[in-house]
């Protein structure tokens, strides 16, 4: 009894293993293995010998290379490169205004309260472009000399109208002058040219003398330049007003060497600082009034010299 009661416990303590009869099989979980690695098996090569060719004894005489003929080569021809000149370009001063002077402006109002023209009808009838020989812009004030050493003096010409009359104006490229040459006052008495009178055309030198007070004979003082000398002779090629006057004594003379003859003309008086004048007929004792430009040329040569004592 207690040896069969021990084989029951020992039994019964085991745990039971059903079996079915058709168990379940879980899959099996394949890991990613890496696939391996195929190796080509090359087979051996045995490299080749290329063999060396020989040369023979004939391929060794080679025949010298023909000797080309003498041949005449044409000169290479170097074209000369065409010279391109560039077009000139005006520059921005250069360029004409489209736009008129603006004096015409004061102008209007010159001809509103000195001549009561109407405001109403006055207008800038045309304005263009102009050019002009010398400085006078074509209004010359009689017995003024004007430079023309530039040869041309550009301009401008504009004209205002009130519908019934015209008035015409003349300026300078700046619009700074303005010339009306019905303004001009012309010479209405007897006018002298003292270049033409004289005939001082062929001279061929001028020689400046100044009076000595004492002995009252005149003393040379310089001999006038080329350059000086032709402005001279073109400020005396105008004609200037002449009249009467009581007489005075000069100051300085200016000889003029023509051919064989010398024609003097007395300048500047103690009272009366634009008198010229002389002893040929034509001046029939009468005096001129003396352009501007004269004192500008003898005062060049009066530089470093004593000035001449008017007597008392």
């Amino acid at each position: 009894m207690i040896l069969f009661f021990l084989n029951t416990s020992c039994v019964e303590s085991k745990p039971r293993i059903s079996i079915e009869k058709n168990p379940i099989v879980q899959p099996t979980s394949i890991a990613n293995l890496p696939s391996p690695t195929i190796v080509i098996s090359t087979p051996d090569i045995k490299p080749t010998t290329t063999p060396i060719p020989t040369i023979s004894n004939l391929e060794k005489n080679v025949p010298p290379f023909p000797k080309q003929p003498m041949v005449d080569l044409m000169p290479t021809i170097i074209p000369n490169p065409t010279v391109i000149i560039p077009t000139v370009l005006p520059k921005p001063d250069e360029v004409l205004s489209e736009s008129p002077p603006n004096s015409y402006v004061q102008e209007m109002a010159r001809l509103i309260y000195e001549k009561n023209i109407d405001s109403s009808k006055l207008y800038l009838d045309d304005f263009y472009p102009y050019k002009w020989s010398d400085a006078s812009y074509g209004c010359p004030d009689p017995g003024v000399y004007y430079d023309d050493s530039l040869g041309e003096y550009p301009g401008y010409k504009y004209f205002l109208s009130d519908g019934e009359s015209t008035w015409e104006y003349h300026v300078d490229e700046n619009d700074t002058l303005v010339f009306r040459c019905d303004e001009i006052q012309l010479l209405d008495g007897p006018s002298i040219n003292i270049f033409q009178e004289l005939n001082l055309d062929g001279t061929k030198r001028v020689v400046l003398s100044t009076r000595n007070f004492v002995n009252f004979e005149f003393v040379e003082i310089d001999q006038i330049s080329i350059d000086d000398t032709e402005k001279l002779l073109s400020v005396l090629n105008l004609d200037i007003p002449i009249d009467n006057y009581e007489g005075c004594t000069t100051i300085f003379r200016l000889d003029f060497y023509v051919d064989d003859l010398v024609h003097s003309i007395d300048y500047l008086c103690a009272n009366d600082k634009n008198v010229i004048t002389g002893l040929q007929p034509v001046w029939d004792s009468r005096k001129a009034n003396a352009p501007s430009e004269i004192g500008s040329i003898i005062g060049n040569y009066l530089t470093g010299k004593p000035i001449p004592q008017l007597p008392k």
